[in-house]
């Protein structure tokens, strides 16, 4: 699976005036659709089970051609480009794999699965209508919603051929190909599509615009991109006051690489602590800012820790007696 991956974070965001986009946790989802080389990887690891479970079909082969059970790229297809020709089912098996990159596990689930089953402590899995909603409209600097994957509401001119990204980083989160998505409400013999595509008018892609397709469904216009478990690392800050007052107004503040808030102010209240705050960061931050600001004086009376919270590993620790300095930085590997 492709490494380029965007972290959708901002949890516990409020849903969209159509209802959609709120989640409640940090989550990964791949910048570009799953390739079409991809795909071919997929299929030469699985080939024992590609005729049991008819994991390549007919219509793939516009793109994919089999060759004594080992799968090329067709001479007329671009190997770097989204997957299509492929519907929810084939989706579920390529994430199925992902999660146990074993042949004898694949056959038994999909022998005791043949409708997806999610399980949230699966390292990847099909996003879901709210996960590919927030990735693609999200705008988190305003707290609101765009009303077109393009952050804009309103869409491309017919002109613009370049790729389009959103708030977030995803390429091409609507406009291009549909995507594939996992709606639990849709019946057996369907699946979820949104976003738009090349050969549909662009109000396909405006936001709470949804279609569903029949299961055995598949088409050139059609892709799809899978969501990933969002590693983190567990902080535990420890506040200490020599005097005994607390901090009064003097707090801490947790910020990302690019210096947006990870949490609400950090302080001692009162008396001489120790105060523990601990907090989950995401690990793809690859490291955090933590600011020290003094609103009051007596700044030498406040000093902090910092730990690996797994690990007890000191990973800071301020002077004693002196003005903790205004912003360090913790790396998170």
């Amino acid at each position: 699976m492709t490494k380029n991956l965007c972290l959708i974070k901002d949890k516990y965001n409020k849903q969209d005036i159509t209802g959609y986009g709120a989640v409640d946790y940090n989550f990964l989802i791949q910048q570009n659709f799953i390739s079409t080389q991809e795909y071919i990887d997929f299929l030469n690891s699985v080939s024992p089970l590609v005729s049991k479970y008819n994991i390549y079909n007919y219509d793939i082969s516009n793109i994919i051609i089999n060759e004594n059970k080992v799968y090329k790229i067709h001479p007329e297809a671009d190997p770097y480009q989204p997957i299509t020709y492929i519907n929810f089912q084939d989706l579920q098996k390529y994430c199925y794999w992902l999660n146990c990159q074993s042949l004898k596990i694949l056959d038994e689930i999909l022998q005791d699965n043949p409708v997806y089953i999610r399980n949230m402590n699966d390292e990847f899995w099909i996003p879901s209508y709210n996960e590919w909603y927030k990735a693609a409209y999200y705008n988190f600097k305003n707290k609101s919603y765009w009303c077109f994957p393009n952050s804009s509401d309103q869409p491309p001119n017919d002109d613009e051929i370049v790729n389009i990204v959103s708030d977030y980083g995803v390429i091409n989160a609507g406009l291009k190909f549909y995507h594939i998505l996992w709606d639990p409400t849709c019946k057996y013999k369907e699946y979820q599509i949104a976003g738009g595509s090349f050969n549909r008018n662009k109000l396909n892609a405006k936001s709470g615009t949804k279609h569903t397709v029949s299961d055995k469904y598949r088409s050139n216009y059609i892709s799809g991109r899978l969501c990933k478990k969002s590693e983190t690392k567990s902080l535990t800050l420890v506040l200490h006051d020599t005097y005994g007052d607390g901090w009064q107004n003097n707090h801490l503040l947790i910020t990302d690489a690019n210096h947006k808030p990870l949490s609400d102010q950090v302080t001692l209240v009162d008396g001489y602590g120790p105060l523990y705050f601990n907090i989950d960061v995401d690990l793809i931050e690859r490291y955090v800012n933590i600011k020290y600001i003094s609103e009051s004086k007596n700044t030498y009376e406040n000093h902090y820790e910092v730990y690996d919270t797994k690990t007890q590993e000191c990973l800071y620790k301020s002077t004693l007696y002196e003005k903790p300095p205004e912003n360090i930085i913790i790396k998170l590997k």
